[in-house]
């Protein structure tokens, strides 16, 4: 391993497993910021989602409907 303050791919991981260092904690590293993108992309697709359902249910469709329809609260639909 090299005296430089960067550790190099190939280089041995100082953890002392004997193993590269992109083998060892490198590929620990790279995969944090792919964890927390993926995580917040759920998180999004999560809140939108929910969004969706609130605004469905609580939508007035009192306005919509067949002409001559009778609105019945019971049902939540038009007869």
């Amino acid at each position: 391993m090299t005296h430089s303050s960067k550790i190099a791919r190939n280089d041995l991981c100082a953890c002392g497993s004997g193993k590269k260092y992109k083998k060892c904690h490198g590929m620990k590293k790279a995969s944090t910021k792919g964890n927390t993108l993926m995580l917040i992309l759920v998180g999004l697709l999560v809140a939108a989602g929910a969004t969706a359902v609130i605004t469905s249910f609580t939508a007035d469709r009192s306005h919509v409907g067949r002409a001559g329809g009778v609105w019945s609260p019971e049902h939540g639909h038009y007869h």
